[in-house]
């Protein structure tokens, strides 16, 4: 097992670059600077402008190597009788603590944003009921009753979902004796998104995050059955794969920048992710850096940079509009900056919350 999961070290860096990018560009671009009242940020740099709108798709990619380390680290071990409850606990553990701990500091600012201000941060209420709903649920995007006050957790509420569903399915693929029941939810997810309704569990949420997993299952499948193949197969494949990706990135460059959300978020889920996962896969050199104790840092506090976003900007906009603090929020120094206060801050929620809670938590219920 240790050996199979050193083949996927390349993980910390991809998670990495996901959590910064969505924080420090995605966010930054369709938050931040919006709410600001000063338009898109990189009007002129061409480079930028597509990867901040890009980078809406890393969601997916973190779905996917969510459901491909399902598959590594859990089907065999919920096949030989691994129960529900002790499964589930564990997934709970690892993202209740920081979601219940950002969502309360997001219900905060918002009051202190509409005292002083009368205005909220995206997704703020005063409404106990929605901060109750995303405490134990972060269920407002999945029940379509409004955005979540930490607008990031959307994806735990889906990924507990998924977690869930794979649990179940993967006790159908042993009755049954197929691993094809996988693909259900991946069928499941394009009906949802073609059927363009949307009711409580039936979003283009719950769409995005079960076709996403579920592509990261299979892609686990293939995976175990490529271990298998000679090395002359796997440097062709290989080069197939890389020469796949040339041609998609260049076809979007044609496009001078603009994104269609409706028909990329497709093809990142079924053709880039999925291919790239496969091609860095057992890279032994890439895997040997990402192997280090600080590229897995980064791999690990990727998850707080992911959740504390949207309190940090919040906390800035705070500063701002109350004239607290002056900064020309629009300068490259300013985003240098930003990636800074996002790496120290996930750095501390690290040692104190995801280890030092988190442990305790898990010593308390064993």
């Amino acid at each position: 097992m240790e050996e199979r999961n050193n083949k996927f070290a390349y993980f910390n860096l991809l998670k990495f670059i996901g959590a910064i990018t969505i924080a420090i560009l995605l966010h930054y671009r369709d938050h931040f600077t919006r709410l600001l009242g000063l338009g898109n940020p990189f009007p002129s740099n061409l480079f930028l402008e597509y990867v901040s709108r890009a980078s809406y798709f890393f969601v997916e990619m973190f779905f996917m190597i969510s459901g491909l380390l399902f598959m590594i680290a859990y089907y065999d071990k919920i096949i030989n009788g691994k129960k529900f409850k002790d499964f589930i606990k564990n997934r709970i553990i690892r993202i209740y603590p920081l979601l219940i701990i950002t969502t309360i500091f997001m219900y905060i600012i918002n009051i202190i944003l509409y005292k002083h201000n009368g205005q909220f941060w995206e997704g703020g209420t005063l409404s106990l009921w929605y901060l109750f709903s995303d405490l134990v649920f972060a269920g407002k995007p999945i029940f379509n009753i409004g955005n979540t006050l930490n607008g990031p957790i959307w994806y735990l509420n889906v990924l507990l979902i998924c977690y869930i569903l794979a649990f179940i399915l993967t006790k159908l693929s042993l009755k049954y004796k197929t691993k094809y029941v996988f693909i259900i939810p991946i069928i499941i997810g394009l009906v949802i998104r073609y059927s363009r309704t949307s009711f409580p569990f039936w979003n283009i949420n719950i769409a995005r995050g079960l076709m996403s997993f579920f592509m990261g299952v299979v892609v686990a499948i293939f995976i175990k059955r490529y271990d298998q193949y000679s090395e002359k197969s796997k440097r062709t494949l290989k080069k197939i794969l890389l020469l796949e990706l040339i041609i998609f990135f260049y076809l979007l460059t044609r496009r001078n920048g603009d994104m269609y959300v409706d028909d990329t978020i497709l093809s990142y889920t079924f053709l880039v992710f999925p291919e790239l996962i496969i091609f860095l896969y057992d890279m032994k050199i890439l895997n040997k850096i990402c192997s280090t104790e600080f590229m897995k840092f980064l791999g690990n506090i990727s998850f707080g940079i992911y959740l504390w976003n949207f309190p940090i900007y919040s906390t800035f906009y705070y500063l701002i509009i109350n004239r607290i603090i002056q900064i020309n929020i629009l300068s490259s120094s300013f985003l240098i900056f930003n990636a800074i206060v996002h790496i120290f801050i996930a750095t501390i929620s690290y040692f104190l919350i995801d280890k030092l809670l988190v442990n305790y938590i898990k010593k308390k219920i064993k």
